[in-house]
């Protein structure tokens, strides 16, 4: 009996290395494609104007309720987060925005991992992540929030708090909900500690934080400093 279930045991670990190891495969070829997307401009078909493509997938993505914030957060903040407690399931998420990079730019590229992928760990991987999401999510913030851009309530609301939860991972945003103009965005801090922020978007200045419980006091959004290009 206790060779049965010291065998047993012996199968649940290499199960779950092996699947670590495909979900780690997975994100390192999902980073590939962000920051080949991220290289590249494509033409928008409301405007007419040139775009960057990884902002323009992302963009797409904030606006579909289909996905919710835990989705998004995997996505574009922490791939090392173990959404439910499943690898499979975080795998799915990295193949759901490979799918949306090649729907909405209609290129494919190629499945091609880091060849040292197997020797960093998630947290490595998702660090290398948000080297290219955070520096798309800035040059978002500046034109989108900062400047008032196109963004509803609604939208803005949603890209807010995964711009949140992409440059402070540690501050992960839980929870979003909008009302009028404004929305509330609950965040979970190290040691379990949650923190509420509320924002309002202004019809002429943009979006700017409310300040403690007072309703009508209010602090702009700043500009976030971006590089130029990703090596």
């Amino acid at each position: 009996m206790k060779l049965f279930w010291f065998l047993v045991s012996c199968v649940i670990v290499i199960v779950s290395t092996d699947e670590r190891t495909d979900y780690k495969r997975s994100v390192s070829i999902t980073n590939n494609h962000l920051y080949r997307a991220n290289g590249m401009t494509i033409a928008n078909t409301q405007t007419g104007l040139m775009e960057n493509a990884l902002e323009h997938v992302i963009e797409q993505i904030v606006d579909n309720d289909h996905y919710s914030l835990e989705f998004m957060n995997n996505m574009f903040a922490v791939p090392d987060f173990f959404y439910s407690r499943s690898f499979p399931v975080c795998e799915g998420i990295q193949t759901m925005l490979r799918r949306e990079i090649h729907h909405h730019l209609g290129v494919i590229f190629p499945n091609d991992p880091d060849p040292n992928f197997e020797s960093y760990t998630l947290i490595v991987l998702a660090a290398q992540r948000r080297t290219v999401t955070l520096e798309a999510l800035k040059r978002m913030w500046n034109r989108s929030i900062v400047r008032n851009y196109i963004y509803s309530v609604h939208v803005g609301c949603r890209f807010i708090a995964v711009f949140i939860s992409t440059k402070y991972p540690t501050h992960l945003s839980k929870n979003v909900e909008d009302v009028g103009d404004q929305c509330t965005i609950s965040h979970v801090v190290p040691n379990s500690w949650q923190i509420t922020k509320t924002f309002r978007k202004f019809k002429w200045t943009g979006w700017k934080e409310v300040i403690g419980d007072d309703m009508d006091d209010f602090r702009p959004l700043q500009p976030e400093p971006v590089v130029t290009h990703l090596q």
